[in-house]
């Protein structure tokens, strides 16, 4: 069976930064939405009836992407996919 080419995808909300395509005004775009990071905006945690205040650049990104005029996508199936292992995180403690 052949694989499916990916297909692109309106995106409003991505965790983590395993990989981009960025051009150079959509980073201006960006930098210029998440600078300073501050815990001052909301994110929308779609489906889940809740926001979650943003602390770092995955969030800023976050908050930039439902509010700011940036044009994002996403590929499925996914382009690049991360072993998401915790034993190597810097940000997650030990798997009790």
């Amino acid at each position: 069976m052949r694989a499916r080419p990916p297909t692109a995808l309106a995106c409003f909300q991505a965790w983590g930064t395993l990989c981009y395509a960025i051009t150079p005004r959509g980073a201006a775009r960006l930098l210029e939405a998440c600078f300073p990071i501050s815990a001052e905006r909301e994110v929308i945690m779609f489906g889940q009836n809740r926001t979650v205040a943003p602390y770092g650049i995955d969030g800023m990104i976050n908050a930039a992407l439902q509010r700011a005029p940036i044009a994002a996508f996403c590929a499925m199936p996914a382009l690049v996919v991360s072993l998401n292992d915790q034993a190597d995180s810097d940000v997650a403690g030990p798997m009790l």
